[in-house]
């Protein structure tokens, strides 16, 4: 995965995925921390915070 344009403060994020079905109401599969990783600024700072990147992906 990248992140091209990176909307994340500096701090440690964990990953947390749901797959649902076609209709988006059927939960099929669900990942607690399925990664971590860290976003550091220029100067070293790191913080924490929650934030929600919703993402949508389909396979041909």
């Amino acid at each position: 995965m990248a992140i091209t344009d990176n909307p994340l403060l500096p701090g440690r994020y964990r990953v947390h995925v749901d797959i649902f079905d076609y209709t988006g109401s059927k939960l099929l599969d669900s990942w607690n921390d399925a990664v971590e990783f860290a976003v550091r600024s220029p100067r070293g700072e790191i913080g924490q915070g929650l934030i929600d990147l919703p993402v949508e992906i389909t396979f041909d």
